[in-house]
């Protein structure tokens, strides 16, 4: 099993880099091409389309490496003190040309003290699942709805919220499993790996349903 799992990480480590390269090419040049001032805006909202699709499509392969790399027990974490809020806006904005294509709305619904709350934690690791999470969030939402996402303190703890008015699961689709009150979304298959990064990472996934709120 040992040597299965070494062949599979060295595998798919070879893909992602044969991946990244291309991907790299188009962001580096849609990122010059931003630049220029004399591009129309249309042609400003096609650049930031493909930069959006071309980020989505590296961090669906960062994601699938580092699955692999929690089923090896080979997922390492680079603590330190990260701001929520900084991570909340990075990933807003970098969400936003989906939201843009799908019609739907995005909303940072900032609290008085959320300047003030800092974590200790992998600030990457952090901004994948939160991600993942609002990714899966614009995707199941209607067109013309909203998906908000909030950083509240409780109980001594932090949490940050993902809102969005999609159609939701029954639990026999994977909420019960991940401790979801209802179920989440019914791409189980990314709600299933965050909840996985969030438990090796000692923090926690959870969820809820309420009526027109999921």
């Amino acid at each position: 099993a040992e040597a299965a799992n070494k062949s599979r990480l060295h595998f798919l480590a070879n893909i992602s880099h044969d991946l990244r390269t291309p991907l790299n090419g188009v962001l580096g040049c849609s990122q010059i091409l931003l630049r220029d001032r004399t591009i129309t805006p249309k042609q400003k909202d096609l650049l930031k389309t493909m930069q959006g699709c071309a980020e989505h499509l590296r961090n669906l392969i960062n994601d699938l490496l580092d699955l692999q790399k929690l089923k090896a027990r080979k997922m390492s974490f680079q603590i330190a003190p990260v701001s929520p809020l900084r991570v909340v806006e990075d990933t807003l904005e970098g969400m936003a040309a989906l939201a843009d294509r799908t019609g739907v709305s995005l909303r940072h619904a900032k609290s008085a003290s959320e300047n003030e709350v800092t974590l200790r934690c992998d600030r990457g690791r952090l901004q994948q699942v939160l991600t993942n999470l609002v990714s899966n969030a614009i995707k199941f939402s209607p067109k013309g709805s909203e998906v908000s996402v909030e950083v509240k303190r409780r109980d001594g703890q932090v949490d940050i919220e993902v809102v969005d008015h999609g159609a939701g699961i029954v639990p026999a689709c994977g909420g019960c499993e991940l401790g979801l009150v209802g179920g989440c979304h019914a791409a189980s298959s990314v709600v299933r790996p965050a909840a996985r990064w969030c438990r090796s990472g000692g923090g926690h996934l959870g969820g809820a349903r309420a009526d027109g709120v999921r």
